[in-house]
């Protein structure tokens, strides 16, 4: 089934081509060591919150599937981003 797309789901796809292309130039760029267990959760990021931005806007998820999945991102992101890393453990 071919649906024509309207410009509101075009410019959603282009904001999440740009996400996923910026995003893994930029932990490309960042990973000096390897990739470490940061580098793995800032590229799993980078895939998955554009992925969630298109199926929204293509429509097929809709509006409380897309808060669930966000907001789990968003636990996902601060929950990690304030845990204690090993220095603050010695």
């Amino acid at each position: 089934m071919v649906t024509s797309l309207g410009s509101v789901q075009i410019a959603g796809l282009v904001v999440a081509a740009i996400l996923l292309i910026g995003g893994l130039i930029i932990v490309w760029a960042k990973q000096k060591g390897g990739w470490g267990p940061r580098n793995i959760q800032a590229f799993g990021l980078v895939l998955l919150l554009p992925t969630v931005v298109a199926l929204a806007t293509l429509g097929v998820i809709d509006g409380p599937v897309v808060a669930t999945l966000l907001g789990g991102i968003a636990g996902y992101v601060l929950g990690g981003r304030f845990s204690p890393s090993a220095k603050d453990k010695e």
